[in-house]
């Protein structure tokens, strides 16, 4: 605020200067001026904020807008009180509408899922009776046929250790006859070739050490020959060899 008292013109004349206008133009804060001079204006009044004409205008200048400034705010005050209860009334109600609803949502939402569990539990009830009633019969079928397959089977197996003991039974008994058959044959085959029956045929066996000798070149001359005949047996010894036709000449 600048203000100053009444007095001649010329005393005014310092607020016409360049230097105090441009002060005060480039203030950076509102400047309100009350020099107290009726009838001109000075260069400074016109780069004030706000001009009066006395320092008693500038004062009420103040206190009205300070005033002003108090009754806007109590205005304001008292439409943010007014406006924060209609918007808390307002959300109540909303909040109690969104009880009553939610209340009710609630309600035929469990009433619903009641009725989904009454019928969800009917149908377990009956599905798990008829379960356990199939499985009751599949369980009495499987214990019939755990009785009945056993016997059959041990008749089966029965039947089939009776052909397998009739066909040893069988093949025993043929291996014996075969067996018999071939023990004949080499018995026949023996006595066919038994020394005694060829001797009664006329031939005879010759042995020198006690070993049957087949011919003359394994024959030794210094010692005796024993030649078995069918009715007993003869020594003897070898005089004189042919050594060029190997054939006995002196015995």
């Amino acid at each position: 605020v600048l203000i100053r008292g009444g007095g001649a013109k010329t005393d005014f004349l310092v607020f016409d200067s360049y230097r105090l206008a441009r002060a005060v133009a480039k203030f950076p804060l509102p400047i309100i001026t009350g020099i107290g001079h009726h009838k001109d204006v000075s260069i400074v009044d016109m780069m004030v904020h706000t001009n009066t004409k006395t320092p008693t205008k500038a004062a009420e200048f103040i206190i009205s807008h300070n005033r002003n400034f108090e009754e806007r705010l109590k205005d304001l005050q008292k439409i943010i009180i007014i406006k924060s209860q209609q918007l808390i009334s307002s959300c109540h109600q909303e909040i109690h509408s969104f009880q009553i609803d939610l209340s009710t949502a609630t309600r035929s939402l469990v009433s619903q899922h009641k009725d989904q569990l009454h019928y969800f539990r009917h149908i377990t009830i009956n599905q798990s009776k008829s379960l356990l009633f199939q499985h009751k019969s599949d369980l009495t079928t499987s214990f019939s046929q755990l009785l009945t397959i056993p016997i059959l089977m041990t008749k089966t197996r029965l039947s089939d250790l009776q052909m397998i003991s009739t066909s040893i039974k069988n093949a025993t008994s043929n291996s014996f006859i075969r067996e018999r058959e071939r023990i004949t044959n080499f018995t026949s085959l023996m006595k066919m070739m038994d020394p005694q029956n060829l001797l009664r045929k006329g031939f005879a066996l010759v042995k020198q050490h006690n070993k049957i000798i087949s011919g003359i070149e394994q024959a030794d001359k210094d010692i005796p020959l024993t030649i078995m005949l069918k009715d007993g047996t003869i020594e003897t010894l070898i005089k004189k060899i042919n050594p060029n036709h190997g054939q006995e000449t002196d015995l």
